[in-house]
Protein backbone atom coordinates (compact mmCIF):
# COMPACT_ATOMS: atom_id res chain seq x y z
CA UNK A 1 0.00 0.00 0.00
CA UNK A 2 1.35 3.16 -1.25
CA UNK A 3 1.75 6.26 1.31
CA UNK A 4 -0.82 8.15 -0.86
CA UNK A 5 -3.21 5.39 -0.48
CA UNK A 6 -2.89 4.97 3.58
CA UNK A 7 -3.36 9.08 3.32
CA UNK A 8 -6.56 8.70 1.72
CA UNK A 9 -7.96 5.95 4.08
CA UNK A 10 -7.06 7.92 6.97
CA UNK A 11 -9.00 11.15 4.96
CA UNK A 12 -11.56 8.84 4.47
CA UNK A 13 -12.01 8.13 8.21
CA UNK A 14 -12.09 11.66 8.93
CA UNK A 15 -9.51 11.10 11.68
CA UNK A 16 -9.27 14.95 13.13
CA UNK A 17 -6.44 14.32 15.37
CA UNK A 18 -4.35 12.39 18.21
CA UNK A 19 -3.22 12.92 21.49
CA UNK A 20 0.48 12.35 22.00
CA UNK A 21 1.13 13.62 25.82
CA UNK A 22 0.46 17.12 25.83
CA UNK A 23 1.01 17.88 22.42
CA UNK A 24 -2.04 17.32 19.76
CA UNK A 25 -1.21 16.68 16.44
CA UNK A 26 -3.12 17.60 13.84
CA UNK A 27 -3.04 14.58 11.34
CA UNK A 28 -5.20 16.99 8.84
CA UNK A 29 -2.22 19.26 8.77
CA UNK A 30 0.12 16.78 8.47
CA UNK A 31 -1.62 14.82 5.45
CA UNK A 32 -2.00 18.43 3.64
CA UNK A 33 1.71 18.92 4.24
CA UNK A 34 2.58 15.38 2.76
CA UNK A 35 0.46 15.90 -0.55
CA UNK A 36 1.83 19.29 -1.35
CA UNK A 37 5.79 17.56 -1.03
CA UNK A 38 4.48 14.62 -3.13
CA UNK A 39 3.25 17.49 -5.68
CA UNK A 40 6.22 19.32 -5.44
CA UNK A 41 8.25 16.08 -6.24
CA UNK A 42 6.40 15.42 -9.65
CA UNK A 43 6.24 19.10 -10.66
CA UNK A 44 8.46 22.55 -10.90
CA UNK A 45 7.23 25.05 -7.71
CA UNK A 46 6.63 28.08 -9.27
CA UNK A 47 6.48 31.38 -7.73
CA UNK A 48 2.91 31.83 -7.83
CA UNK A 49 2.42 28.54 -5.89
CA UNK A 50 4.62 29.64 -2.90
CA UNK A 51 3.01 32.42 -2.71
CA UNK A 52 -0.47 30.50 -2.66
CA UNK A 53 0.96 27.73 -0.32
CA UNK A 54 2.74 30.76 2.36
CA UNK A 55 -1.07 32.51 1.86
CA UNK A 56 -2.83 29.85 2.76
CA UNK A 57 0.15 28.80 5.89
CA UNK A 58 -0.75 32.21 6.88
CA UNK A 59 -4.74 32.12 6.71
CA UNK A 60 -4.43 28.96 8.86
CA UNK A 61 -2.27 30.79 11.52
CA UNK A 62 -4.92 33.82 11.46
CA UNK A 63 -7.13 30.83 12.12
CA UNK A 64 -5.67 30.23 14.87
CA UNK A 65 -4.99 33.46 16.38
CA UNK A 66 -8.77 34.52 16.36
CA UNK A 67 -9.77 31.56 18.19
CA UNK A 68 -7.05 32.36 20.63
CA UNK A 69 -8.10 35.90 20.73
CA UNK A 70 -12.00 34.60 21.94
CA UNK A 71 -10.32 32.66 24.64
CA UNK A 72 -8.72 35.24 26.03
CA UNK A 73 -11.61 37.87 25.78
CA UNK A 74 -13.96 34.55 27.84
CA UNK A 75 -10.96 34.50 30.39
CA UNK A 76 -10.81 38.27 30.84
CA UNK A 77 -14.61 38.71 31.16
CA UNK A 78 -14.49 36.19 34.41
CA UNK A 79 -10.97 37.85 35.64
CA UNK A 80 -13.63 40.94 35.47
CA UNK A 81 -16.59 39.45 37.52
CA UNK A 82 -14.32 37.91 40.20
CA UNK A 83 -12.39 41.45 40.05
CA UNK A 84 -15.77 42.66 40.55
CA UNK A 85 -16.71 40.14 43.61
CA UNK A 86 -13.72 40.55 45.25
CA UNK A 87 -14.22 44.41 45.17
CA UNK A 88 -17.47 44.28 46.40
CA UNK A 89 -16.94 42.02 49.39
CA UNK A 90 -14.10 44.29 50.32
CA UNK A 91 -16.51 47.40 49.88
CA UNK A 92 -18.94 45.61 52.15
CA UNK A 93 -16.75 44.23 54.96
CA UNK A 94 -15.50 48.03 55.01
CA UNK A 95 -18.71 49.28 55.45
CA UNK A 96 -19.39 47.10 58.28
CA UNK A 97 -16.26 47.75 60.34
CA UNK A 98 -17.28 51.47 59.65
CA UNK A 99 -20.41 50.96 61.66
CA UNK A 100 -18.87 49.17 64.35
CA UNK A 101 -16.48 52.48 64.84
CA UNK A 102 -19.43 54.69 65.15
CA UNK A 103 -21.09 52.54 67.39
CA UNK A 104 -18.25 52.58 69.47
CA UNK A 105 -17.99 55.95 68.72
CA UNK A 106 -21.22 56.38 69.85
CA UNK A 107 -20.77 54.57 73.44
CA UNK A 108 -17.93 56.35 74.23
CA UNK A 109 -18.82 59.63 73.26
CA UNK A 110 -16.06 60.44 71.34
Amino acid sequence: MSLRQKIEIVEKQKWSSVRLGKLKFKLSSFFECVIIFLNMAKKKMTIEDLAVMTKNAFDRIDRRFDKMDERFDKVEARLDRIENLLIRGLENRMDRVEDKVRVVETKLKI
